[in-house]
C-alpha cells in the first residue's frame, strides 16, 4: 500500500500557509516603509548638515545675507550657492510646483488637505535620492536676533502618495 497525503489535506496545510502569509506580509511590508522613510529623513538631514557646514566654512552663511532682499532671491541664491556645488540635483522646477518636483496636493494624517498658500516664495527640487524638496525662505528667524532662515519641506519618497505630513512629508 503506497503512503501518500491526500488532496485534501494538502489542501489545508496550503490554507494554512496562505492565512499566515497574509497575516505577516502587511507588517513586513509596513516596517519596511517605515525603515526606508527614517533612513531617507536622516539621509537629508544629514546632507543640510553638511551644506550649511560647508556654507559656513566656503562662504558667508546665509544667515546674514541682507533681510530686506526678496524671500524668493534668498531662496534661489541658496540653491545656487549652497546646493548645487554641494549635492546632486536631478531637476530645478524654480518656483513652478506644477513642474514635477513636489506633489500637487499635501494631507494632514487625518486626510485634510493642506491649504497651500501663494504668499510664500518656493523653490522646488529634486534631489539625487528622489527625495522632492522644497524650500521656503523666510526673513526672520525664530530666535530674537533676526536673519534669513531657509525652511526645508521633503517628500522622502518623491511624488509617490500618500503625501501626508507626518507619514512621508516632513519639515526641518
Amino acid at each position: 500500500m503506497k503512503k501518500a497525503f491526500t488532496l485534501a489535506e494538502v489542501l489545508i496545510t496550503l490554507g494554512i500557509i496562505g492565512v499566515v502569509a497574509a497575516l505577516t506580509l502587511p507588517v513586513i511590508v509596513q516596517n519596511y516603509i517605515k525603515e526606508t522613510t527614517v533612513k531617507k529623513i536622516q539621509q537629508n538631514f544629514s546632507l543640510f548638515e553638511q551644506i550649511n557646514k560647508i556654507g559656513l566654512i566656503d562662504n558667508e552663511t546665509f544667515y546674514d545675507w541682507d533681510a530686506s532682499v526678496d524671500r524668493g532671491v534668498i531662496a534661489e541664491n541658496f540653491v545656487k550657492e549652497f546646493l548645487i556645488p554641494n549635492t546632486k540635483i536631478m531637476k530645478n522646477c524654480g518656483f513652478d510646483r506644477s513642474g514635477g518636483c513636489f506633489s500637487a496636493k499635501i494631507y494632514y494624517l487625518n486626510g485634510k488637505e493642506v491649504e497651500s498658500s501663494t504668499k510664500n516664495v518656493i523653490q522646488y527640487l529634486v534631489l539625487g535620492n528622489g527625495t522632492c524638496i522644497y524650500l521656503n525662505a523666510q526673513t526672520s528667524s525664530p530666535d530674537a536676533n533676526g536673519g534669513n532662515v531657509i525652511a526645508v519641506v521633503m517628500d522622502t519618497n518623491g511624488l509617490s502618495g500618500p503625501n501626508r505630513v507626518g507619514r512621508d512629508i516632513f519639515r526641518i
